[in-house]
């Protein structure tokens, strides 16, 4: 049932079996695989049914690290989340992407990659894709496609599948309806967390309306789904018997705050056709329709990441060239090579864009500021930093690419990174992020420098979850929405075993 929080009477208790903050991709997915548990489900969400500026407000906060999108425009606050602007990049992470890997800080996960591949195969059809297939040799097959003749040692092939977009709050909003285990609030603010006198167990959860009207909800487990910076804003927030914040004893909530940093890494000149590159010059929209459409990107392949020690690289190829506004070098060197391009048998020019995996990194974090927002609540502060050896781990993956490219005699590559060694190697050349915030939350097994464990629980409390991607502990360098989904599966099945 879907219900709005202004209409109730103030002060409403509610004491459901599980109660979800948050109703995106994580929390709506899991609120629908818990139907038929045989528990009473409470969602509370937010906004209401579209966007509304008094609402959408409440995100407004500030950055002070590697300049970043304003805070309250790279997400949405009402039903849906942020798949309301979603553009349905799809991918699992990869099989290294799990692994603890000497060179990367903090990595690992305390889960592997088949042990969600089961759940991954399930989220194929909650987002509106295809078979849990993304192998590029069997959608080039299918397709009738060819992909690029790269040696393996060097570089290969990233598949993407598109969801149409699945814009969660539409998409399932007659399930919520229909749903007779689940209530929905809307215009419900979660503002406080409180726990038994102990500390061991949620207590209960406090929401507001913005016209101040108070809904508590005593649930038997609580799960916090409301992305990874709000994640981290709640619970710095909730102080009660909890200096710190709670779950924070060991200072890690809001730490390690990770993005895909996106940067303009190059230009490949090619003397092959465009037919050659359809796979990989953009969306390429599918024969049978499911998915809508697939597209492929160049990496660098997981035993050279290993061997290496090397951070995730993928880079699309983008027909529009632009230079990065680093220096007068750098573009009088663009230039020069368009030059070139004109006087060689070169057919192509494409510019090389990377979307990467970021180092996870302890500084780079999330903090509450001294400001208040109209329901009391104190506003965030984003300090988005990069490892400092970020920019050497993208300059080595740019040279494997390049010896890729040459080897195959597909062209040659010129790289921004080594044309112009920019002061500020951290901001190499121009970073933007991806608008996929992870971390913050993040999942290990030693409460020391983790939040939850393996399964999603708050270390030491015992009836506390944290669902989507703030748990993650390293980001690869696929879009996070499907691994969203598969862990909010994984999560419903669990509760459904320990919640009696």
């Amino acid at each position: 049932m879907l219900l709005d929080a202004r209409d109730l009477p103030n002060d409403t208790e509610l004491t459901p079996t599980v109660c979800i903050a948050g109703a995106g991709a994580a929390g709506i997915t899991l609120a629908r695989a818990l139907r038929g548990s045989g528990f009473s489900v409470v969602l509370l969400e937010a906004g209401g049914y579209q966007l509304e500026a008094d609402t959408q407000s409440l995100y407004e906060g500030k950055s002070v690290g590697i300049p970043y999108y304003h805070l309250h425009l790279t997400r949405l606050r009402y039903l849906g989340g942020t798949t309301n602007h979603w553009t349905g990049w799809c991918r699992p992470l990869d099989t290294i992407d799990f692994e603890h890997r000497p060179g990367i800080p903090h990595s690992g996960w305390p889960l592997t990659r088949a042990e969600l591949d089961p759940y991954y195969a399930r989220a194929q059809a909650i987002a509106e894709l295809g078979p849990y297939d993304y192998a590029p040799q069997s959608w080039a097959a299918r397709e009738r496609q060819p992909l690029l003749p790269l040696d393996p040692a060097l570089a290969a092939t990233a598949l993407w599948q598109f969801s149409p977009p699945t814009r969660f709050g539409g998409r399932y909003r007659d399930d919520l309806e229909r749903a007779v285990d689940i209530d929905t609030f809307l215009y419900a603010n979660v503002v406080n967390i409180e726990t038994t006198s102990n500390g061991s167990r949620v207590a209960a959860v406090r929401a507001v309306t913005l016209d101040k009207k108070r809904l508590t909800v005593r649930p038997q487990v609580f799960v916090l789904a409301l992305g990874a910076m709000e994640n981290a804003r709640l619970l710095l927030a909730s102080t009660d018997g909890h200096p710190g914040g709670l779950g924070n004893r060991n200072d890690v909530v809001g730490r390690y705050f990770l993005e895909h940093p996106h940067a303009n890494l190059g230009v490949l000149l090619t003397s092959a056709s465009p037919e050659d590159f359809n796979f990989y010059r953009g969306v390429h929209n599918c024969r049978a329709g499911s998915p809508p459409a697939i597209r492929c990107a160049l990496m660098i392949p997981e035993e050279r990441l290993r061997e290496e020690r090397l951070s995730g690289f993928s880079a699309t190829l983008e027909a529009r060239i632009e230079s990065p506004t680093v220096g007068r070098d750098l573009r009088i060197g663009v230039e020069s090579l368009m030059r070139d391009l004109q006087r060689t048998r070169a057919r192509a020019s494409y510019q090389i864009f990377g979307r990467l995996e970021q180092i996870p990194e302890p500084t780079s974090r999330v903090y509450l500021g001294p400001r208040r927002d109209r329901i009391g609540m104190r506003r965030l502060i984003l300090d988005w930093r990069l490892a400092p050896q970020t920019g050497g781990h993208v300059r080595r993956s740019m040279e494997l690419l390049a010896a890729a490219i040459g080897k195959s005699r597909l062209g040659r590559v010129y790289s921004f990174l080594h044309a112009n060694d920019p002061p500020c190697p951290a901001r190499w050349p121009d970073v933007i992020g991806g608008h996929h915030h992870m971390g913050t939350t993040r999942m290990g097994g030693d409460p020391r420098d983790s939040v939850v464990d393996r399964d999603l629980r708050v270390h030491g409390i015992e009836n506390f979850y944290v669902a989507g991607s703030s748990v993650f502990p390293t980001s690869g360098f696929s879009n996070p929405t499907l691994t969203i989904i598969a862990l909010a599966l994984r999560l419903a099945d669990h509760l459904r075993e320990v919640v009696k």
